[in-house]
């Protein structure tokens, strides 16, 4: 259920994402995806969905009209890219210390 519920968040940020102009860092919400993965035991879901919202980010990138000033477009993506992946790095560090205090 709540692997649907992430699946279903992330088509959300993209449709979202494709519907706001380029300059303005809306793909840092994919991250949200990527928190959802703390309640999923399975850390390779947290793999999947960091991976697919960077490849979408990146996407929305090359998918989009041109707009906006070049430099502020590709730093909006790339701040986006490093905030899903800190996230994911955050909340796989989180899973591996819950799993050692499990043990």
């Amino acid at each position: 259920m709540l692997i649907g519920l992430g699946i279903l968040v992330t088509v959300g940020i993209f449709v979202l994402d494709c519907s706001i102009p380029l300059g303005v860092a809306n793909g840092a919400l994919y991250m949200i995806p990527v928190l959802i993965g703390l309640w999923i035991p399975n850390k390779r879901y947290i793999h999947v969905v960091a991976v697919s919202g960077g490849l979408l980010i990146i996407a929305r990138y090359f998918l989009s009209p041109l707009g906006g000033d070049y430099w502020m477009v590709v730093t909006n993506r790339g701040l986006s890219l490093v905030i899903v992946w800190i996230s994911a790095a955050v909340c796989l560090l989180q899973k591996k210390t819950q799993e050692k205090l499990d043990r």
